[in-house]
């Protein structure tokens, strides 16, 4: 054997023998520890707050329904720390109040946003699913003493609003149709002029259901297709195509279609508009409402349509005679 080969031979030798030192040990212990810690917080974070968050974003969720009699339970909730914090539920029914059917929905998604609830805002994102149907988007609160600023974007296709049963709880009404748009919107909604941004949507196969409406008997009506785009900028607004009816489709019982501007205030009390409207009633509808020929007769046109000026107050406009 060489003299190299009995010199590592030796090396190895002490190596082996020689026991770690102090250090060595000390560092292997915090090494361990350390990644004990990592993953006890980790798997803290997972699976901890899990039920204590569900809990408090279903009572959230709750608040805001019951003033108005309406009622939610989810067969199943789950919450991920993935990708961000994300509450899932599924298999969602709204009971509404009697004689009112349930609402159902497949899916919904909350993501909020963690770090601008430092200073007080309320936001982030959500998505809602419902057979072939979907709605998401992103959303923003901010509270000051000059009021609430809201931001949202959202993009919706074919969404089954009468399967969520939706429309009495956002509009007062009983009634099915399928949404679809995209658009943004910023601004505080009690301050008009603040508002920007372009809201588009479209409704098909919208119908109303028989029902009353603030005293009135409301027959069916059905309107096959329904197209609205309007756009906000600096205390104006503009109304590029507000559409009710299929042109040419007889089976609408409403045809209808606005465009013109809008001057926003500080209030909405102090905002107006001022539309070009046209309007064209099916029988149906023209004998449960006798007094639509009372109001629009100076307006009725030779085809049996109204056409008019729709001016004043935002939320209480008047018709009147278009200029030459």
């Amino acid at each position: 054997m060489t003299t190299a080969e009995n010199t590592l031979d030796s090396v190895e030798a002490d190596e082996v023998s020689t026991p770690p030192t102090r250090s060595k040990k000390w560092l292997t212990i915090l090494g361990w520890s350390g990644v004990t810690l990592f993953f006890l917080i980790f798997f803290t974070l997972a699976k901890l707050p899990d039920q204590r968050i569900k809990s408090y974003l279903d009572s959230q969720i709750a608040a805001q329904l019951s003033p108005k009699g309406i009622s939610f339970s989810s067969k199943s909730g789950s919450i991920s720390l993935l990708f961000g914090l994300t509450y899932t539920m599924k298999d969602i029914s709204l009971n509404l109040p009697p004689p009112l059917p349930s609402g159902y929905i497949d899916r919904m998604d909350i993501s909020p946003s963690l770090i601008p609830m430092l200073w007080g805002k309320t936001g982030g994102s959500f998505s809602i699913q419902n057979k072939d149907g979907f709605i998401q988007g992103n959303f923003s609160v901010s509270s000051s003493q000059k009021g609430d600023f809201v931001k949202l974007s959202y993009q919706a296709k074919n969404l089954d609003l009468g399967r969520m049963g939706v429309l009495p709880i956002l509009a007062g009404i009983q009634g099915s149709g399928t949404l679809s748009g995209e658009g943004r919107f910023a601004g505080d909604l009690n301050a008009p002029n603040t508002w920007d941004g372009t809201i588009g949507l479209n409704l098909s196969k919208f119908v109303l259901d028989s029902q009353s409406i603030m005293g009135f008997s409301v027959p069916r009506v059905g309107i096959s297709d329904s197209v609205a785009e309007i756009t906000f900028d600096q205390g104006k607004g503009k109304v590029k195509s507000l559409r009710l009816g299929k042109p040419g489709n007889s089976a609408d019982d409403i045809h209808a279609t606005l465009s013109g501007d809008l001057v926003l205030g500080k209030r909405m009390d102090a905002s107006t508009m001022n539309l070009k409207t046209n309007l064209s009633l099916s029988e149906t509808v023209t004998k449960a409402f006798i007094l639509v020929d009372a109001l629009l007769g100076p307006y009725k046109q030779a085809d049996g349509s109204y056409t008019f000026m729709l001016s004043g107050p935002l939320d209480s406009p008047m018709p009147g005679p278009v200029a030459p």
